[in-house]
């Protein structure tokens, strides 16, 4: 965990009623996709929050004041690559260790936490005055590697505890329901193939069969 400044208790009493008020389906745009590929091999599926340019956006996308982000996926056997892992915002791609430094650490406080089956970070602006511009959205580009195989999905949060954006005026959206693509984001692990003998040993192989067989021929002559 990493804290940077302390929040007064007004912001905070604020934030916390706002993110459990419920509030109205959301105009913006959550997608999640899906990747493919053997045990062991880095699995990268996307979750997207995008305007939907025919309507208004529920929050100000250009002011954001709080970013909780959360992914869970329980008890599934994969493990995050954080450093692997990337966050594109207004055309620009950043690592995650560079989207906290783009978030102004001299004006917010950052707390990130990863384990065994979950990885989040909130971001607070804590004077409600360097608000982030996130015009247009954002796009996670996440980093998976399957210790065995199967499909598994990638959630953003419980709806209690929710990933979520506040803007300025305290306006919240929620975005661990996917409203489209393939659902939430979601990973497929493969068996890695059974390799194959090399053509020397096949050749060994074949020649003990042979030689076992003419033994035997000679033991019934």
């Amino acid at each position: 965990m990493n804290s940077k400044s302390a929040l007064p208790a007004a912001f905070l009493l604020a934030l916390a009623t706002s993110l459990y008020i419920p509030v109205a389906q959301a105009t913006l745009i959550v997608s999640g996709t899906s990747d493919s590929g053997l045990v062991g091999e880095h699995l990268q599926p996307t979750l997207t929050v995008s305007s939907d340019e025919a309507s208004p956006d529920e929050v100000d996308l250009g002011h954001i004041s709080a970013w909780d982000f959360k992914l869970d996926w329980g008890a599934a056997p994969l493990s995050l690559n954080v450093a692997g892992s990337s966050m594109t915002i207004g055309g620009n791609t950043y690592a995650l260790s560079d989207l906290f430094n783009l978030l102004d650490p001299t004006a917010t406080e950052v707390l990130e936490t990863s384990g065994a089956g979950f990885y989040t970070f909130s971001w607070f602006d804590s004077d409600v005055s360097g608000a982030f511009d996130m015009t247009g959205g954002f796009a996670f580009t996440a980093d998976f590697v399957a210790s065995t195989p199967g499909t598994y999905a990638i959630t953003f949060g419980p709806q209690s505890v929710a990933s979520s954006l506040l803007d300025e005026q305290f306006l919240q959206f929620d975005y661990a329901e996917v409203s489209q693509g393939q659902g939430a984001m979601q990973v497929t692990a493969r068996p890695q193939p059974t390799p194959a003998p090399e053509p020397d040993v096949l050749a060994l192989v074949v020649g003990g069969f042979a030689a076992l067989g003419f033994a035997r021929r000679r033991r019934g002559t």
